[in-house]
């Protein structure tokens, strides 16, 4: 894998699992020799690994997208991650370390779509954050950094805000309503407050 010692921690990882697995399931089937015999021959006749070279790590996320039609679903986060990940140029690297660092991405997203629209005076129905975000008009991923910024801010807001014992007793309240809309106008006012505020200082 090039030298890239966390691949090579990742095959051997993936190797072992797959090692545990066949023992738990030979250990099932009471380790019978006849059961290990034929699944060997399924892993010989039946299983085609198809190696694909890519020219470059962005070739290789853009393939993914494509041929991943038979395996586990795609999610929201993955194709954003993906095109994040091509937009970000030679900084590839900071990026992957902010992505990381954050969690639960498509609340994030969430939160970060209900900001644009806002912002946007866009008050129509509301539509699927994928086809939100991979609008090819508005190309909302070509700032990398400034998407990657506001998705911190809101996590760490997420993470650190600590309300007094009053706000307190009214979140819990607001947590117990059926949806999850009430969420977003906390993450939006803040943010048309502050435009606001930067409006009259320019005027």
């Amino acid at each position: 894998m090039n030298g890239d010692n966390t691949s090579d921690c990742h095959l051997k990882s993936n190797y072992v699992d797959l090692c545990q697995k066949i023992d738990e399931w030979w250990k099932l089937n009471e380790y019978s020799a006849d059961r290990l015999n034929s699944l060997i021959l399924c892993f010989l006749d039946q299983i085609v690994l198809l190696p694909i070279h890519c020219g470059s790590e962005d070739d290789a996320l853009t393939i993914f997208e494509t041929i991943n039609n038979r395996g586990m679903s795609l999610t929201d986060a993955d194709i954003f991650k993906a095109k994040l990940h091509h937009a970000s140029g030679n900084s590839k690297d900071e990026f992957v370390k902010e992505w990381k660092s954050l969690e639960d991405h498509e609340w994030l997203f969430r939160i970060l779509m209900h900001i644009f629209r806002a912002k946007e005076g866009d008050s129509t129905k509301e539509i699927g954050l994928r086809a939100y975000f991979t609008n090819s008009t508005k190309n909302r991923f070509s700032d990398w950094k400034s998407v990657m910024n506001s998705l911190k801010l809101i996590y760490d807001i997420e993470q650190n805000w600590a309300p007094n014992a009053q706000i307190n007793i009214l979140w819990n309240i607001l947590y117990t309503y059926p949806n999850y809309y009430w969420n977003f106008p906390l993450y939006v006012f803040p943010e048309f407050k502050q435009t606001m505020q930067q409006c009259r200082i320019h005027c």
